[in-house]
């Protein structure tokens, strides 16, 4: 609301843009108001993100110690047998998810700092384009999130693995369907052409009559 403003420019073209250009009367302050952004943006959900899982791991732990005195009890000692699963699985995800955050946002505010701290140098080694590339590559970010629950999720997996089985059973069942007729018009044609020796005995009308009471099926058709 109080840093960001429209500013319009009439050269090369009529042009406006919502932009921080010009709100800030000394260098240091645009570091500062930029390395806040880079805080609240990245080092923070980064923090917060290690921070939870971290708990969720140590939560699963203490429960697994807490079956582990209580192994007389049958459903106890089923559970246990789920829960170092369940941390696995956890650990995976956890993992997985930080790791996509850095990588995905981590070229774009090393790019920034260094544009923050160094600008002219930037400007003349880097191009613009890039910067635009990494951006969007930091924001694919949002889409990995749900790509990475649902596979660490049961259910998810269960369902692809279900589906694949549909597809692969239905794949052989139209397999089988075609190689059975092939077999059939196989053995029609091998049935409905005769012997040789058979076919150079009879004579032409038998043929004709024959021919069309039982055409014969072309190999190609086969």
């Amino acid at each position: 609301m109080f840093i960001f403003h429209n500013v319009t420019i009439t050269v090369p073209e009529n042009f406006t843009q919502c932009t921080t250009h010009g709100s800030f009367v000394h260098r240091w302050q645009e570091t500062l108001y930029n390395m806040f952004t880079f805080t609240c943006l990245f080092l923070l959900p980064l923090i917060i993100m290690i921070f939870c899982y971290t708990r969720i791991l140590v939560e699963i732990s203490s429960r697994m110690a807490q079956n582990n005195t209580l192994s007389r009890d049958i459903h106890l000692r089923r559970s246990h047998s789920n829960i170092p699963k369940a941390r696995m699985r956890t650990l995976k995800m956890s993992i997985v998810i930080v790791t996509s955050f850095i990588i995905c946002w981590t070229p774009y505010y090393l790019l920034g700092l260094w544009y923050w701290l160094f600008p002219e140098e930037m400007e003349e080694t880097v191009s613009h384009s890039l910067t635009h590339m990494l951006f969007i590559f930091g924001l694919f970010n949002a889409c990995l999130d749900p790509i990475t629950y649902g596979l660490f999720t049961i259910h998810f997996r269960q369902g692809l693995r279900r589906r694949r089985q549909n597809s692969n059973t239905r794949t052989e069942l139209g397999n089988n369907t075609c190689l059975v007729q092939v077999s059939f018009l196989s053995s029609r044609r091998r049935i409905t052409s005769g012997s040789p020796a058979k076919q150079t005995g009879e004579g032409n009308h038998s043929c004709n009559s024959k021919n069309a009471s039982s055409p014969v099926i072309s190999v190609s058709k086969v």
